[in-house]
């Protein structure tokens, strides 16, 4: 069981911080579906967007502090959960109001991604293999980014934006 569970650990952070990079990225690739589907302008679609920016922000401190007092495991499961069921919420809501909400969400559950791969790192990992690990995790977030992007934009030639939310979960 030796470095498997470290790896494994490591590995659905990891994930979780593409996943969550990905969802900070999507509304700049939908955002005419966006703007068409809650009949808003570029204003509040901006407003729509940096919701998710509010609590990501907000949270950093008090996350670290969550982190280091809990351990990674549970709190990174609830905010995977409370990333999924915004998106989800995000996906469905008619209501410009309930897709703020739901952005809040997901950037308070987004909050703790890099913070757990960290201390999963710290705690599992030798400290030489940080700084690797570290940049790994950035440069996989970072794919997230891109995938968020082009990737999203080719996928609605197929389908609704609100489809590819539900795709985003899955």
């Amino acid at each position: 069981m030796g470095i498997i569970l470290p790896i494994l650990m490591f590995t659905v952070a990891t994930c979780f911080y593409f996943h969550e990079f990905l969802l900070r990225v999507v509304p700049g690739a939908i955002f005419s579906e966006l703007m068409e589907a809650f009949t808003i302008d570029a204003t509040q679609l901006g407003i729509l967007s940096s919701f998710y920016f509010f609590s990501y922000a907000l949270l950093q401190l008090p996350v670290g502090a969550w982190i280091d007092r809990l351990g990674p495991r549970r709190p990174l499961t609830v905010a995977i959960l409370l990333c999924a069921l915004s998106t989800f919420l995000f996906g469905h809501t008619e209501s410009f109001n309930l897709a703020c909400v739901a952005r809040l969400f997901i950037g308070a559950g987004s909050a703790f991604a890099f913070i757990c791969c960290m201390k999963i790192v710290s705690l599992w990992f030798p400290a030489w293999y940080f700084s690797i690990l570290a940049g790994l995790t950035l440069m996989i977030g970072s794919l997230g980014a891109v995938s968020g992007e082009v990737p999203v934009a080719i996928a609605l030639e197929w389908t609704t934006w609100r489809t590819l939310m539900w795709r985003l979960l899955s």
